[in-house]
């Protein structure tokens, strides 16, 4: 036996394949359906004296005779658009509409 045909019985060869893959995953935070308001004011006009003033809230404190209180509940009607309902202490209320961005 030559010395070449001995190398070539001695010889093996490996050959390894690796594959890699990355993933990517966009979790995106789901959002409420629903948003409840509180909302808090001065009635600016009634405390500068250019309107009397008119308040639900029970009181004879110069602090809340001049506050406005309100409240709004809002649902999501499609995708980023809002619609809702609000009210106030000064017997205010409507309807609202929102858009999101």
């Amino acid at each position: 036996m030559t010395e070449k045909e001995k190398t070539k019985d001695t010889e093996t060869k490996k050959e390894t394949e690796i594959q890699t893959r990355e993933v990517t995953k966009i979790v995106e935070r789901s959002r409420p359906n629903w948003r409840l308001q509180l909302i808090s004011g001065i009635d600016m006009a009634a405390a500068l004296g250019y309107a009397q003033p008119y308040t639900l809230l029970p009181s004879d404190s110069d602090l809340l005779k001049y506050t406005v209180l309100g409240v709004g509940v809002e649902h999501r009607l499609l995708g980023p658009l809002s619609t809702g309902v609000w009210a106030n202490s000064r017997g205010q209320g409507g309807i609202s509409l929102s858009l999101e961005f």
